[in-house]
């Protein structure tokens, strides 16, 4: 037979959470607040311990809601060492921060299972608001600052009701006292985050959030296609004025940002090469870089990630060095246009290009903020960036950049034709090339195409090559024989690519054995990485040293707050292909085959089941979407843009920059002085005043002034108003008008005391007006019909 449920169970649970006593009521208050500050906590924390504390709570709760007594002492003490030591055989460090913040969020799911006075209260808020402290430096989000501020608030009003242990204070009013409080603290807080000093890397925190990988250092067909689809942002750029005071914009449609060159590739997989690092920069004999336009200043700020690549524009130099090498070479290069070179190169016009040294470019370190410490990312042959660790919080760098540089050496050694004066320096480039010439195993076919291509394209070419130096010339000594004027081979590849129905896409499956064949001449279908590896292997078969650069191309169409936005979305990889006169040109295999992407410098959007399905089914409401989805997403990123800029960007370099700016004497440090100074001199006279001010009730001053206005009318004698009159009870002030009213009409009089008890009916009985407005008016009312009852007729 089974037991019949107790009434108190079988009611619904709003009822009972609205009649529960109030030790209840705010225990469970606290326990809303400890899971709201405990939750974004859990991922941090092993997951025995993120189990434990779940039990612990669910625990708390029941005992709560079912009206159970706490667990006796002994048993939190036994779990409390158990979980200490299961903390100190698990984390390491045993000091660092994991180890303390696992035994902080312990501490206070034991600490629910022992609130047995008002102090207990108080030691769980200074848990939470240690806990709220150690979140923020897991993630300084703008999601995370709105949770850190509910924290706060719900700790504030915990810790206003434990300070009002009689009676039973509504929630929504300690709730405001809170509010208040924050309010009060806010311009203290935001004064002392401006002013206070910032004092190097003690003020940088590391961002745990940290879920992309960005580009790597290999390359494989996928890769590429699965950083498209990621449409987190990269890093933002900002054109600064720059040493001639103007601003170069930035045009999205011609921005390459430069990651590793990749050189070898094995059949499945594209690496930098061991040789490849003895670049062109490195030859000292023919090292050169030729600056093609004016520098633009960039303001780039990178976006924390797995990777040790910073993908910069070309040729981006630290401010100090490139001002450095522009006061030794002043002005670029001017191009001279050749039809027989590729659009927007020039021919050398016998100037020397501007030479930089090895010296000068393997010193290039930018400045950059890791953790604790201060690091730097240092400048890598091929003019891409690499730092030492992976980038764990924000970086914001200013650089000078080159749009357009042509990478040396220029003139080689070993081309002249035969018969020649020029001088002929031993011939270091042909190792530098020879791996921008290796071909993989397999893929029979396409090296056959383009042996093909280049025989029927101009039998002359071989020849050519032939009448260059001779068989002693070193560029016949490669295999197959580098040719002299690739641009004519390179376009025609390109133009196979325009007309061969090749089609640009993000899925196109899976290609196993022999994987640029079956791109080339049978599926066509590819990304961007498709493309540029099949474009490398033609031209190194062709004899065109190439190689793959892989990186991002192109931003958001419209800037945001004066940023353009790079996302991972626009990582991209194209080709260098070698040419002897001008060093390596940069060819796009990706613009022949959807001249879109590069042209609008917008990435391919992924394929998605909700674009299916309202593409089949409601074609006219997916650009809106599309449009309205947009559009918020860039209103959240400006906000946050803004976040990270002004509040966690804000280092010693902005603070100098803001005091700088203006016209205050004062720096930082003399300027947080004098308002500290000034914030204790207007508390002291706040306090001072409230010392002078009437100590008096709003009650005491009501009678006083009323006893005095009633003694000055005649209705009272005058010594009443000298004997305590803020003393007076109502039913002793109705005995004093009684006595002074023996001269009036009995009607007259029962309505004085009618209207004497009346008064004190509300003074000691339930409020009627709960306001303090409401309080004063009713006052006044009574007061001003009490006179009329005792004016003369």
């Amino acid at each position: 037979m089974a037991l019949p449920r107790p009434v108190e169970a079988s009611r619904p649970l709003s009822e009972r959470l609205r009649d529960l006593p109030r030790e209840a009521r705010d225990t469970l208050l606290l326990l809303a607040i400890c899971g709201q500050i405990l939750l974004p906590l859990l991922g941090e924390i092993p997951l025995w311990c993120a189990a434990l504390v779940a039990v612990l709570w669910g625990w708390r709760l029941w005992t709560v809601l079912a009206l159970r007594a706490l667990p006796p002492r002994w048993a939190v003490l036994a779990v409390a060492v158990a979980g200490a030591g299961a903390i100190a055989a698990t984390e390491r460090p045993l000091l660092g921060q994991g180890a303390l913040v696992t035994l902080l969020v312990l501490l206070m799911a034991l600490k629910t299972l022992e609130m047995r006075a008002r102090r207990d209260t108080w030691v769980l808020c200074l848990l939470g608001f240690f806990l709220v402290i150690a979140g923020f430096i897991q993630s300084q989000s703008l999601l995370a600052l709105a949770s850190m501020l509910v924290s706060l608030a719900g700790l504030l009003t915990a810790l206003v009701l434990a300070h009002r242990p009689v009676g039973r204070p509504p929630l929504l009013a300690a709730l405001g006292q809170a509010l208040r409080l924050l309010a009060l603290g806010a311009p203290m807080a935001a004064a002392a985050f401006v002013l206070f000093p910032r004092i190097g890397p003690l003020w940088g925190m590391p961002d745990a959030q940290i879920a992309r990988t960005g580009l790597s250092q290999e390359l494989r067909f996928g890769d590429m296609g699965q950083l498209a689809q990621d449409s987190s942002i990269a890093l933002r750029i900002r054109p600064l004025p720059g040493p001639d005071g103007r601003t170069v914009p930035v045009d999205p449609k011609t921005l390459y940002l430069r990651g590793p060159t990749l050189s070898h590739f094995d059949g499945r997989t594209w690496t930098p090469d061991s040789s490849s690092r003895f670049s062109a920069l490195v030859g000292a004999d023919s090292a050169g870089l030729r600056l093609m336009q004016a520098p633009q200043r960039l303001e780039i700020t990178v976006e924390p990630s797995q990777g040790t690549l910073l993908a910069l524009p070309e040729l981006s130099l630290p401010l100090k060095l490139s001002q450095s090498l522009l006061g030794t070479h002043p002005s670029p290069a001017t191009p001279q246009p050749d039809p027989a070179l590729p659009p927007g190169l020039a021919e050398d016009d016998g100037s020397a290009p501007w030479q930089s040294t090895p010296a000068e470019l393997r010193a290039a370190r930018l400045p950059l903020t890791e953790g604790e410490r201060e690091g730097s990312a240092r400048l890598l042959p091929d003019l891409s960036w690499q730092t030492d660790q992976p980038i764990r919080q924000r970086q914001r760098l200013e650089v000078m950049t080159w749009p357009a540089v042509q990478i040396g050496p220029f003139g080689l050694p070993g081309l002249a034709p035969t018969g020649s004066d020029e001088a002929r320096p031993a011939p270091v480039w042909p190792a530098l090339l020879r791996a921008n010439l290796q071909l993989p195993p397999g893929n029979e076919r396409t090296i056959a195409w383009a042996h093909d291509l280049r025989r029927r394209l101009d039998p002359r070419l071989d020849a050519d090559a032939d009448a260059f130096g001779g068989a002693d010339d070193p560029a016949q000594q490669l295999d197959p024989p580098m040719v002299r004027h690739p641009f004519t081979l390179v376009q025609a590849v390109l133009s196979w690519i325009r007309h061969g129905q090749f089609r640009y896409t993000l899925t196109p499956g899976v290609y196993r054995s022999n994987p640029i064949d079956a791109f080339w001449f049978d599926r066509r279908e590819g990304f961007c990485e498709h493309y540029a590896a099949a474009t490398v292997i033609v031209l190194r078969a062709m004899g065109i040293p190439a190689r793959i650069v892989t990186g991002y191309q192109g931003a958001d169409p419209v800037p945001q707050d004066g940023y353009w936005v790079v996302r991972q979305s626009n990582a991209h990889a194209w080709v260098e292909y070698w040419h002897p006169e001008i060093g390596w040109v940069r060819v796009d295999p990706t613009a022949a085959v959807a001249p879109d992407r590069i042209a609008q410098g917008i990435a391919l959007d992924a394929p998605s089941p909700f674009g299916d399905f309202m593409q089949r089914h409601a074609p006219g409401w997916l650009p809106r979407l599309q449009a309205l989805g947009w559009d918020a997403r860039r209103g959240w990123e400006t906000l946050n843009n803004r976040w990270n800029q002004w509040v966690l960007g804000y280092d010693r370099d902005r603070q100098e920059e803001l005091f700088s700016g203006s016209d205050w004497p004062l720096d930082p440090g003399q300027t947080l002085a004098l308002s500290v100074s000034l914030l204790a001199l207007i508390a002291s006279a706040v306090l001072w005043l409230r010392q002078r001010r009437d100590p008096r009730s709003p009650w005491q001053r009501f009678m006083a002034t009323l006893v005095q206005d009633l003694s000055r009318r005649g209705h009272l004698p005058p010594e009443a108003a000298q004997a305590s009159p803020a003393a007076l009870t109502p039913l002793q002030l109705g005995q004093r008008l009684q006595a002074a009213a023996q001269g009036l009409a009995p009607e007259r009089q029962r309505a004085i005391q009618a209207h004497v008890a009346q008064l004190d009916a509300w003074r000691y009985g339930v409020p009627q007006s709960p306001s303090r407005r409401a309080r004063s008016v009713w006052l006044r009312l009574w007061r001003r019909q009490l006179l009329a009852l005792l004016a003369p007729r």
